[in-house]
């Protein structure tokens, strides 16, 4: 059956889903891939967020990619969003992550916003570092606030482990309030114009 004709089948995604994670050939992945991005429904989101989970790191990489592929191309279904504000709440470090990730490419009004979320709500360091390496690059005056606070709140922490080890030297986050200042002005000079 031509992958066209996929396009219009009401279960195509679930059952492409279902035969992306047991599937071992390359080019097979790399069709079922394209037949998921271009299906662009809610369905397809889905399936591609659930493969996040899987313990295959090249399926969880393709699906990343592909997620991303939706949320750069438009995501015609407006199915992205709800799934990466889920991904987001995922109990699973990683899978936030991977959501970060993934909102890195997402076109959408409120990605700022996410991201702030996530750094003033989630407890898991690594996530919220990666959070703040995103808002680094896309964030406006509006992050500088929060941005701080999780910097102040990340710099206690790391003196407080380096005075339980010995160690009273403590360091800062590679990305600055400054940075998010420059990026504001910036900003405020190309509306300007």
């Amino acid at each position: 059956m031509p992958p066209e004709i996929l396009l219009h089948c009401l279960d195509a995604a679930d059952a492409l889903v279902s035969r992306l994670k047991r599937e071992d050939k390359t080019t097979v992945w790399e069709a079922i891939l394209t037949t998921l991005i271009r299906l662009d429904d809610p369905s397809a989101t889905a399936g591609l967020a659930d493969c996040l989970r899987s313990e295959d790191a090249a399926l969880r990489n393709e699906a990343i990619e592909a997620l991303r592929e939706l949320a750069a191309s438009g995501d015609k279904a407006n199915a992205v969003p709800p799934v990466l504000l889920s991904l987001l709440a995922d109990p699973d470090p990683d899978v936030r992550i991977f959501a970060v990730n993934i909102i890195e490419s997402a076109r959408h009004p409120d990605v700022e916003r996410w991201l702030i979320e996530v750094i003033e709500r989630d407890a898991h360091v690594n996530v919220c570092a990666t959070a703040v390496d995103l808002l680094c690059e896309v964030g406006t005056e509006a992050a500088i606030d929060p941005h701080d606070r999780f910097s102040a709140s990340a710099d206690a922490q790391r003196r407080n482990y380096r005075l339980r080890r010995g160690n009273s030297s403590a360091c800062r986050h590679n990305c600055s309030g400054f940075s998010l200042r420059a990026a504001a002005r910036r900003d405020s000079r190309e509306s300007a114009h």
